[in-house]
């Protein structure tokens, strides 16, 4: 992550910098909310010769966990936000896996530049209306799809759940979303990390259609107990 001395974050992303050489950080929760003129063509080509800015901030420092917001716009125009990724991260422990209190000294030096004292969102869990609407859909984590983690790939997690849509789209399932452009157009999305997926493991969804696309997410290990991974993702509205 590169800075500016000037900048007044600059020091609390290069504390950030040397706390991750020796702690794992998991997010636990992001959502990730895109400007539909990102998918106009005649929009984007308008605007292609603009440079784009990317504001990143600290929200908020907790014990054992922090949040960051990303805001992405264009140089002329940098109260139009394009886009906003904002993620909640806890600090790990490489040896177990489980989580840890910040540094102290990270806290008392950094939490004065966070912009907000409680977490900046809360995730709020969905049911389907109708249970006999759920359409079911299951793949297999690869090796592939970790990171250096050796967990599953936080983007990952929504590559399938939009073939699980897709899927259920082609099968007629859904009656207010179709594939009549071949896209599915992302407006915002939002998940919430309750365990790690690993390679080998089964992914099954559940999907259901609402004002939103909802898909319930959760992993097995070869037994008849599933063990929620992702309770729900906010994805694809046509635009």
């Amino acid at each position: 992550m590169h800075t500016r001395d000037d900048d007044p974050y600059a020091e609390v992303f290069r504390d950030l910098k040397q706390m991750n050489k020796k702690y794992f950080t998991f997010i636990t929760t992001l959502r990730t909310q895109v400007d539909e003129n990102l998918y106009r063509e005649k929009w984007r080509s308008e605007c292609g010769s603009t440079n784009l800015l990317l504001r990143v901030q600290l929200l908020h420092v907790g014990n054992s966990s922090y949040s960051i917001q990303n805001e992405l716009m264009h140089e002329d125009d940098p109260d139009h936000k394009l886009a906003v990724l904002t993620h909640h991260v806890t600090l790990i422990d490489p040896a177990t896996r489980r989580p840890v209190k910040l540094p102290q000294e990270f806290t008392e030096k950094n939490k004065k530049y966070a912009l907000a004292e409680s977490l900046p969102y809360r995730v709020t869990l969905t049911e389907p209306a109708d249970v006999n609407s759920i359409h079911g859909y299951w793949t297999t984590i690869r090796w592939s799809d970790t990171d250096i983690y050796k967990h599953l790939n936080t983007t990952v997690y929504l590559k399938f759940a939009i073939d699980a849509v897709y899927d259920a789209v082609q099968q007629g399932k859904f009656q207010e979303y179709t594939d009549s452009e071949g896209v599915f157009k992302i407006k915002d999305f939002v998940m919430r990390f309750a365990k790690e997926s690993l390679q080998g493991q089964k992914m099954d969804m559940e999907l259901w259609e609402g004002p939103v696309v909802s898909s319930s997410v959760q992993h097995s290990h070869g037994c008849e107990d599933s063990c929620h991974l992702l309770r729900w993702v906010r994805v694809p509205t046509q635009i």
